[in-house]
């Protein structure tokens, strides 16, 4: 029993550090003009990735935490992106986006 409740109490952790460590990355990095479009649309196409991952979620502590973070940091910060960078916005919405805009992240499993 006590191994049960320890996987299971790793895998909370997981995806609570996960989600945290992901919306501490976008909010470091404000869009402007100037910010390097390769860049930007990888962060884009990060987040677009991470809001698909995260529909999925298992309805308990951990995924209603995530579905109050997104409209709080993320969605604004899409917000402030297609203001700024619409181009990049598009670019990463195209059925075969540019190759920096692919998304290719690697999960990480909890043993």
């Amino acid at each position: 029993m006590q191994n049960t409740a320890d996987k299971q109490s790793a895998t909370f952790n997981s995806r609570n550090e996960t989600s945290f460590v992901f919306v501490f990355q976008v909010s470091l990095c404000t869009p402007s003009e100037n910010t390097p479009t390769e860049s930007l649309a990888r962060l884009v196409s990060m987040v677009f990735q991470w809001f698909h991952s995260t529909a999925y979620m298992m309805d308990d502590e951990v995924g209603s935490l995530v579905e109050k973070l997104k409209p709080q940091f993320v969605t604004k910060w899409l917000k402030t992106v297609c203001d700024v960078r619409f181009d990049v916005m598009v670019m990463c919405l195209l059925p075969k986006p540019m190759e920096f805009a692919r998304v290719r992240i690697i999960y990480l499993k909890v043993p």
